[in-house]
């Protein structure tokens, strides 16, 4: 009977920490100034050759992430070997519901990251990453018209041994010759508001939508910008630092060099299962049957 109770309390608890994250989200959301436009950007992998790697990161960065919940974002992502038929399934893939990126105290760029195993051979690959979103219309009855759509990137590139090393340290700084290829791989969203959702239930549950600018709801990337953000020294050292220890504890490798312990902070982003420094958010989602998938 304690058991029962514990579990009831938990739930209780849980869905009291989801109801008063939403309200967060949706003040934060309310106190944007319209119009903004929501980035996503691939870090990595990008076109190029680079030496293989035990521990691949997959990472994107989300630019006013606290547009993700309105937008109701999703990313997507599977990585083929060139010299396999695509029948054979992707080599490595996951998926990632963005809308936890609204959280209040989310970094801005917000870094979304994985790993894999399965890249530490040399041959060439190519990544298909789709992002799938919503927004809505004002209808005549008062209640938003919905919409959903989804657009897909490729990147390819080659894994190659004495080639340079992936340092997430130097992307987009002067000196990276791989910075302008992922131009073309950007996409944008350029939100004019937010409308109430009314039936939430008809959103995945999301209680504002995005109002997207007409005639098009994304945009190609100015012809200028050739870049994504920079990630710092500190963020790419917690994220590489989440990554083997999330590694570490799940599915630990001979070769891999595990710390004795997880680090103390990382920088605040979705990752795999455990995040060090997010063991809250994490004890809720759990609770709340929020899964992510993590890559091996």
């Amino acid at each position: 009977m304690v058991n029962f109770y514990h579990f009831r309390l938990s739930r209780l608890l849980a869905s009291w920490c989801i109801a008063a994250t939403i309200i967060s989200w949706v003040s934060t959301v309310r106190a944007i100034d319209f119009p903004a436009t929501l980035d996503v950007d691939i870090v990595y992998p990008r076109n190029g050759t680079f030496a293989p790697t035990l521990l691949t990161p997959i990472v994107f960065t989300i630019r006013n992430p606290q547009l993700a919940a309105p937008l109701d974002l999703n990313l997507d992502w599977a990585i083929y070997r060139n010299d396999r038929p695509v029948g054979d399934g992707p080599w490595s893939d996951g998926t990632k519901r963005l809308i936890w990126a609204t959280n209040p105290n989310a970094t801005d760029p917000f870094f979304v990251y994985a790993y894999t195993y399965k890249l530490n051979v040399e041959t060439s690959w190519w990544l298909r990453w789709e992002l799938s979103w919503g927004n809505c219309s004002q209808s005549e009855t008062n209640h938003p018209n919905f919409s959903f759509n989804r657009k897909v990137n490729v990147v390819e590139f080659t894994t190659k041994n004495g080639s340079t090393q992936f340092d997430l340290a130097t992307v987009n700084r002067p000196g990276d010759d791989t910075c302008g290829n992922v131009t073309d791989t950007r996409v944008s969203f350029n939100v004019t508001g937010v409308l109430d959702t009314r039936d939430a239930y008809k959103y995945d549950d999301i209680d504002t939508c995005a109002v997207l600018a007409p005639p098009s709801n994304i945009t190609a990337p100015p012809p200028t910008r050739t870049c994504g953000p920079e990630i710092d020294a500190s963020a790419a050292s917690s994220i590489s630092a989440a990554i083997t220890a999330t590694a570490c504890a799940w599915f630990p490798d001979p070769e891999l060099s595990c710390p004795p312990e997880k680090p103390s902070s990382a920088v605040r982003g979705i990752g795999g299962p455990f995040l060090a420094g997010t063991a809250t958010w994490l004890k809720v989602f759990m609770s709340a049957s929020v899964a992510y998938i993590l890559v091996a």
